[in-house]
């Protein structure tokens, strides 16, 4: 879980826990990178918030998707700006999915 806001960050972790999801978070790109690339950790996928300060979720989508220990973590778009974008789009831009905020659990799960 990538996002500059603790209480997101909360949140999500409370949501993931309850269905039985281990996580790992991150305040911004620069140490999500960071803990991704340290290797012996392995994971699922990866929860991105598209509006962070210095790197924002789409250049670490970028990063991840080219780097090859981690081209094929699902990464998955978590933004509040609205304008949904396409398949297309969001593949171009690195990302397997995303949701809206206000996040919905059931939406998320769903996505997962």
């Amino acid at each position: 879980v990538v996002d500059d806001y603790a209480d997101n960050r909360t949140l999500l972790r409370a949501w993931l826990a309850h269905w039985g999801c281990e996580t790992v978070e991150a305040a911004d790109g620069a140490a999500a990178l960071a803990i991704a690339c340290a290797g012996g950790a392995a994971f699922d996928a990866v929860l991105l918030d598209l509006q962070m300060p210095g790197m924002d979720g789409d250049e670490l989508a970028v990063r991840l998707r080219d780097d090859p220990r981690l081209r094929d973590v699902p990464r998955l778009l978590l933004t509040s700006l609205g304008g949904r974008r396409s398949t297309q789009q969001l593949a171009a831009a690195g990302f397997h999915g995303a949701l809206e905020k206000p996040l919905r659990p059931h939406e998320l799960r769903r996505l997962l």
